[in-house]
């Protein structure tokens, strides 16, 4: 029965050694991919009995051979490959905060471009429809002229204009159309 317990601890310690050595192997392997760590420890423990005078100083030198091991090796060309990469992202990342503000820069300046050129085409419109008004006044005006030297015209040959006569018909008719053409008139 003693045998039996012996056997049975012995059998439960291999299991668990087994099962550190996997994972071991998974993180060593995690490591030469160049993968994140796992969050299990990287060393291998291994479950002995607390009152075994020996269990946590064996522990402890058991820990530092495996990160010995499993350890990169650090020399200066690992420092210069992470300065370097370092370097290479933090360029990227000007380039690309540059090229960023770049586009803002030359949207803003589109939008300047187009707010100027819409002023311009409202002010070009304003201008024509000036031009406009006042080629209507100036005909309303040359109209009226020609309206009241008619008036002189047919008064000095036929006498004064009696009302309803057609000619005051047409003189009235005249003034309308005209008032209706002036830009002044309301």
């Amino acid at each position: 029965m003693i045998e039996q317990a012996f056997n049975t601890k012995q059998e439960s310690r291999r299991k668990a050694l087994e099962q550190c050595l996997a994972k071991a192997e998974q993180e060593l392997r995690r490591r030469q991919n160049g993968q994140e760590p796992a969050e299990e420890p990287l060393w291998l423990r291994i479950f002995r009995p607390k009152q075994h005078p020996h269990s946590a100083e064996s522990d402890r030198n058991m820990r530092r051979q495996f990160q010995a091991e499993t350890a990169p090796e650090q020399d200066e060309s690992s420092d210069s490959v992470a300065h370097s990469i370092h370097r290479a992202l933090k360029s990227k990342r000007v380039d690309r905060l540059r090229a960023e503000e770049e586009r803002r820069l030359e949207l803003e300046h589109q939008k300047l471009d187009a707010e100027a050129q819409r002023q311009e085409s409202e002010e070009e419109e304003r201008i024509e429809q000036l031009k406009s008004w006042e080629q209507a006044w100036t005909q309303c005006e040359r109209l009226r002229a020609f309206v009241a030297r008619w008036e002189q015209h047919v008064e000095a040959q036929y006498g004064p204009i009696q009302p309803g006569s057609p000619a005051d018909a047409w003189r009235r008719w005249a003034h309308q159309a005209i008032d209706r053409l002036d830009p002044f008139s309301e």
